[in-house]
């Protein structure tokens, strides 16, 4: 067991903490659930580049989402007619609102 190496994934990103303690063999999956954890991860990298992105504090990122969040009805729509691929609507959105407004 290489303490060193453990204690540097301690300070990195929690997705490079878990990749490097599945790696190491030091964390496991439960039998079957790999696709939820992956899906986790995805949504987690995304929520984390788009915080680095904006350069947006935890509370400022809240506030943002809040903001440009959408109904559940919305949501349902969107996801009965398949129509967006996983965070495909929020990239949009993105893109075409380019001069976010942050409120400390």
């Amino acid at each position: 067991f290489d303490h060193e190496m453990y204690f540097a994934a301690q300070a990195m990103a929690g997705l490079d903490t878990s990749r490097f303690l599945l790696n190491e063999g030091l964390l496991k999956l439960p039998r079957g659930m790999a696709q939820t954890y992956q899906e986790m991860a995805v949504r987690g990298q995304y929520f984390a580049h788009l915080a680095e992105k904006l350069n947006l504090s935890p509370r400022e990122m809240d506030r943002y989402l809040e903001k440009n969040a959408i109904s559940d009805a919305e949501h349902d729509r969107l996801i009965e007619c398949d129509a967006y691929p996983l965070f495909a609507a929020l990239e949009v959105a993105e893109e075409q609102d380019s001069s976010i407004e942050v409120v400390a």
